[in-house]
């Protein structure tokens, strides 16, 4: 064992807190931590301060949970009540803590110490241990588990020798001066909080980070006093964090589990906006109040970044910072050097490599995301290369690459690998931004001079580029070809971009990469599916996935993916699941957070999968995936894997909400169109009318456009309803029977204008037994215009359509009906056939602009579909038409109802006439109230008039018994309301008052309205705008209802 790895020496003095330099800093931010929380070990417990106080038989220890507990310190006091030296004692235990205990209690020691730290991150256990003389005692070991600065789990503890601990607490006991010595004992706990060169803090998270409590080293790290520092931030340290740091700072602090430690540096904005960096070293606590809290150490490491950022720039002299190749004027000099020095036998090739459209990238991405994509072309362009081969950052998109000891053929497999390997690059979702690279090359064979050969080298490329973008080109096949002008062209246009930015974020840990390359990127999705790129490639993985889930829908779809192997993408699938799926996928996870399946339904051999909560609800989780039997993920693997899926998880809801709102500011865009255009057509037709009242025929078709508008603004208003509905869950399905055949050929009727207005070939195939179903058949109908409709909207002049209605099985008493619309239209692309039954959205932008819309009837059916036990799905692809198609499990019909409600349908229309009848209309509105008035009048009936619920109560009162035989209330008044009206009317001493009808009239189409206006004691409901043949029909039955009970009870 090689002992000199504890540094038991330096451990020795653990006090020694005064040589925090860059190189000790994270071994003393380590003694740091111990320190406190000794003195927090000591503060919770009185006895042991007193106990302690006497320096004769205690001491410190800190050892590595590992085999054999591994010696991370031991103090001096301890190693002098055991009468060693540091030297003796580590050649006595070999650097084992083991060594020194008695052989029959090491297995005991071992096992409870392990138990009890892994129950609660503490333990207390008696056991024998070896004095120098050879004698063994029995001590009181206490101690605590901890996270060491290396990343390394240790326990430090307390030792007490028993024998003396009862005596010495009776005699504390009794020991007035000792009580003064604790006192002292404390005092100097106190000090050292107040003194060491690092600031303490315990502030509570959720409150801003509100100090609760601080030493005077924090306040002077910030530049203020304690009274300035709570005068002007109210004691939240939230306000002195960078901006840009504060994500990621918060995103770790969030994530530390209870009793456990992190590391994280950052920058704060001191006393007159200076900047300083900090070490903080943070572990989530309970305090003695049981409050959850933060307690950090904090260390200005400001002058070690100032050090490390000069090391940064020397270096950047002979290294780049995002590729680790050689920068620009050091890499060239050292090919001009190699080339003086080689050997003539020796053959060499220069590559100029340049990235085909990287300013587009950058442009469309961000430089963060570009920056990215190179670092992956570096990475290749270190697989295909050798150690001794020179490789140079020449510019913002170019590499210099010098293969030494190679001849023509050698380097043209190298490029030819290059250029195909780099084509494989995922580069962000805009389908017309491909990656590629384009490569000059030039041999030594023709000159060994570094200018000609790098001259040589750029027309070759300039002439790839020209001629064969994505490709290689050499100068030696090329110059036989473009003559002197035009290569002097090539060289004069050739342009070395510059270097925007060149960040090592990328050389950071993960999480930090993460972070930086999703907050920079200007297209989130493409910068998640970058991330599961590299997080594939740097934990070689087979795949990387987040999969989203639609809890209305049940449908799991694999949204952002990488995959090492084509073979197993799976990105855009949706799958949909049972209840009973999605509650078992909803707790698969254990207390962490984290889920392990081997051998999944929808996963590789071996998955570790974290969730993706969206308020509480489950909608989905990111993925990693092996394909390896008996993978074995280490716990070091599976925290890091779940820190990462926090970030995505979070940023992956980001783009949802964003998703969403940005879908319904473009539907209220197209509604505002949408209704703007018939209402600029009521109002136009209007005045046409008006300008030519003389002419009949004229005001007749103005009327008639009027009227077609009219009911187009209503459809509108009525798919905003029915969304709301279902959105709310307040949409009903209603069960009766009806005739299938009869429902087809209502749809014909309705959809054969339609089609032979484009000319488009409308064929009906229809394959069923049985015609009568039971079933929603308004929804039903609803659904297939819809679908119908669009097919219609997108399908060119001359196209096809085919409706097919065809039974797959047929019970008993159900039959299972396939419903399919099949046409020649426009189609849509593989991308955007996930998004057309979102609400609010259509397949792209442009449809609206060229066929218009609201975007919301695909969503309203397939969600209609969902409600009568289907799915709504689709077939398309681009320019090559599309087929929508869902299937239906009904029960069979009843003839005799069919024939019931075609009867009552079928009655003779009649004429209504209610001559004498007396009407109380009940409406705020003027123009109403004349609309329903007129209505009214045209049927004899004689109208009076009340404006809100208040005069209406008064003129039932005040007026004789069955003065009035029918009331038409408006729910929504002033002074009060319809319902607050019926309840006064129907409860007043007035004999005709639980008889007179009352009819509610009203703007609001919901369920609970009409529920609402018969729960008042009303006895219809009419939305408006009213339809006359419906008015006219609760009307007459209201009034016959109620002659129909006055007979009954004269009779």
């Amino acid at each position: 064992m090689n002992v000199g790895e504890y540094r038991l020496e330096r451990l020795n003095h653990i006090s020694g807190l005064d040589t925090l330099i860059s190189d000790n800093l994270q071994n003393c931010t380590t003694n740091i931590l111990q320190c406190l929380r000794m003195c927090d070990f000591n503060n919770n417990n009185n006895e042991m301060i007193k106990i302690l106080d006497n320096n004769d038989y205690w001491g410190l220890m800190g050892r590595y949970l590992e085999k054999g507990f591994p010696l991370q310190f031991i103090d001096l006091q301890l190693l002098n009540f055991l009468g060693y030296t540091s030297k003796e004692f580590l050649q006595e235990t070999n650097g084992l803590a083991i060594n020194i205990i008695h052989e029959a209690d090491r297995e005991r020691v071992e096992k409870t110490i392990y138990d009890q730290i892994q129950l609660n991150h503490k333990y207390e256990i008696k056991y024998r241990i070896m004095k120098k003389n050879k004698d063994y005692i029995w001590v009181i070991d206490k101690g605590k588990s901890a996270i060491s600065a290396e990343g390394k789990h240790i326990v430090s503890s307390v030792l007490v020798d028993q024998a003396n601990h009862l005596m010495a607490f009776k005699k504390l006991l009794q020991d007035k001066k000792l009580c003064e010595q604790v006192e002292s004992q404390s005092r100097f706990l106190q000090s050292i909080y107040q003194t060491i060169p690092s600031g303490v803090v315990q502030y509570i998270e959720e409150d801003g980070m509100r100090i609760l409590n601080a030493n005077d080293a924090t306040f002077e790290l910030f530049g203020y006093t304690r009274e300035e520092f709570a005068k002007e931030f109210q004691n939240r340290i939230v306000h002195i964090i960078h901006k840009d740091d504060y994500a990621y700072m918060n995103h770790t602090m969030k994530s530390i589990q209870l009793n456990k430690t992190k590391k994280v540096e950052y920058r704060i904005i001191t006393k007159g906006n200076k900047i300083k960096w900090i070490h903080a070293e943070a572990s989530r606590l309970l305090n003695e109040d049981q409050l959850e809290i933060i307690q950090v150490v904090y260390i200005d490491i400001s002058e070690f970044k100032i050090k490390e950022l000069e090391k940064r720039i020397k270096n950047a002299i002979d290294k780049d910072a995002l590729t680790n190749f050689y920068s620009n004027k050091y890499g060239q000099n050292l090919i001009r050097q190699y080339l003086k020095e080689k050997s003539d036998g020796e053959e060499c090739v220069l590559f100029v490599l340049d990235m085909d459209n990287f300013a587009l990238i950058n442009d469309t991405y961000g430089v963060m995301f570009g920056n990215t994509l190179l670092k992956e072309v570096t990475e290749i362009i270190r697989k295909v290369t050798k150690p001794e081969d020179i490789l140079v950052r020449f510019g913002g998109d170019e590499i210099l690459i010098f293969l030494t000891n190679t001849n023509r053929k050698q380097s043209f497999a190298v490029a030819d690998t290059l250029c195909e390997s780099v084509k494989k690059i995922y580069c962000g979702e805009n389908k017309d931004i491909k990656m590629s690279c384009s490569i000059g090359i030039a041999g030594t064979k023709q000159t060994s001079d570094y200018e000609e050969l790098h001259n040589n080298a750029i027309m070759a490329l300039e002439y790839a580029k020209q001629v064969n973008m994505g490709k290689y080109s050499c100068y030696y096949d090329t110059m036989s070809i473009v003559n002197k002008e035009t290569k002097e062209e090539y060289l004069s246009k050739h342009l070395v971009h510059e270097i925007k930015e060149n960040s090592n974020d990328m050389e950071q840990d993960i999480i930090t990469f993460a972070f930086a390359l999703l907050e920079k990127t200007k297209d989130l999705p493409s910068g998640i599916n970058l991330l599961l790129s590299r997080i594939g490639k740097l934990y070689h993985l087979d795949r990387v996935s987040v999969t989203e889930i639609d809890v209305d829908y049940l449908s799991l779809q694999y949204t952002y993916q990488w995959s090492d192997d084509e073979y197993y993408s799976t990105i855009g699938n949706t799958y949909y699941l049972s209840k009973e799926m999605y509650s078992q996928f909803e707790s698969m996870y254990d207390s962490t957070n984290t889920g392990e399946t081997k051998n999944g339904l929808y996963s590789l051999k071996s998955c570790i999968h974290s969730p993706i909560y969206e308020k509480g609800i489950y909608r989905g989780s990111v993925c990693f995936e092996k394909n390896a039997d008996d993978f074995i993920w280490s716990e070091d693997m599976k925290r890091l894997l779940k820190e990462i899926s926090k970030v995505i998880s979070t940023y992956t809801l980001k783009i949802k909400a964003d998703s969403v709102s940005q879908a319904k500011t473009d539907f209220l865009s197209r509604m505002s169109h949408e209704i703007r255009t018939p209402m600029n057509a009521i109002t136009g037709m209007t005045s046409i009318a008006k300008s030519v009242i003389e002419d009949r025929s004229k005001v007749e078709e103005c009327l008639n456009k009027i009227d077609y508008s009219t009911k187009y603004l209503i459809s509108l208003v009525n798919d905003i309803l029915d969304m709301s509905k279902i959105e709310s869950g307040k949409m009903v399905i209603l069960n009766q029977s009806f005739d299938l055949k009869k429902l087809v050929e209502e749809i014909e009727v309705i959809m054969q204008s339609q089609v032979d207005a484009k000319k488009i070939h409308f064929t009906i195939e229809e394959k069923y037994d049985n015609s009568i179903l039971i079933g929603d058949e308004l929804r039903l109908s609803q659904v297939l215009i819809n679908i119908l409709g669009n097919a219609v909207k997108f399908t060119e002049e001359r196209g096809y359509i085919l409706f097919r209605i065809e039974q797959l099985v047929q019970e008993e008493d159900s039959a299972v009906i396939r419903f399919s619309v099949k046409d020649s239209g426009i189609g849509i692309s593989k991308e955007n056939v996930k998004r057309i039954f979102n609400s609010f959205e259509q397949a792209d932008s442009n449809i609206a602009k060229e066929y218009g819309g609201t975007g919301l009837g695909l969503s309203i059916s397939s969600n209609l579909v969902r409600k009568m036990g289907g799915n709504l799905e689709v077939k398309s692809k681009y320019k090559s038409g599309s087929e929508f198609f869902f299937t239906i499990n009904f029960s069979l019909g009843n003839t005799e109802d069919i024939n019931k409600k075609e009867n009552s349908t079928n009655e003779e229309e009649e004429t209504f006439d209610f001559g004498g009848k007396r009407v109380l209309v009940v409406e705020d509105n003027s123009l109403n109230m004349e609309i329903e008035k007129s209505l009214l009048e045209m049927t004899g009936c004689i109208v009076e008039e009340a404006k809100n619920g208040q005069e209406a109560v008064e003129s039932f009162k005040k007026n004789p018994v069955k003065y009035y035989d029918l009331i038409l209330m408006d729910i929504r008044m002033p002074v009060m309301n319809g319902l607050e009206a019926t309840k006064l009317i129907r409860t007043s001493e007035k004999e005709d008052a639980r008889t007179v009808p009352i009819i509610a009239t009203t703007a609001n189409a919901f369920d609970e309205d009409t529920k609402k206006s018969m729960d008042s004691g009303m006895d219809g409901h009419i939305s408006k705008p009213i339809e006359i043949k419906y008015l006219y029909e609760m009307v007459n039955k209201a009034i016959k209802c109620r002659n129909s009970a006055e007979e009954n009870k004269t009779g």
